[in-house]
C-alpha cells in the first residue's frame, strides 16, 4: 500500500461464510475490520479523535419550513338519488 512498515502488533476481527454443493465449498466470502486495523497501524485517528477535529460548517443555516398548501374549498357533490318508476 506504500506504507512505510510500523513494526506494531495487529490484531484483526472477521468473518468468513462457505456455500457447499455435494459436499465440497463452491464459493466464500470473507470481511474484516479494516478501519479498526489501520487505526492501530496509526493510518488512521481513531474515531473519537476525529470528531472532535471536525469544524462545523458556518456557513450552513437552516432552511425554514414551507407552510402547508391549504385546499382550494370545493362543494360537496349531490349525491345521486335513485329514480321511482
Amino acid at each position: 500500500m506504500g506504507m512505510a512498515p510500523t513494526g506494531k502488533k495487529v490484531s484483526l476481527t472477521g468473518t468468513s461464510a462457505f456455500a457447499n454443493s455435494g459436499g465440497k465449498i463452491v464459493s466464500e466470502w470473507a470481511d474484516y475490520d479494516a478501519l479498526g486495523q489501520w487505526q492501530q497501524l496509526g493510518l488512521v485517528p481513531p474515531l473519537e479523535k476525529a470528531i472532535v477535529k471536525a469544524k462545523p460548517k458556518t456557513n450552513m443555516k437552516a432552511k425554514p419550513k414551507a407552510k402547508p398548501r391549504a385546499r382550494p374549498k370545493t362543494k360537496p357533490k349531490p349525491k345521486a338519488r335513485r329514480q321511482r318508476r
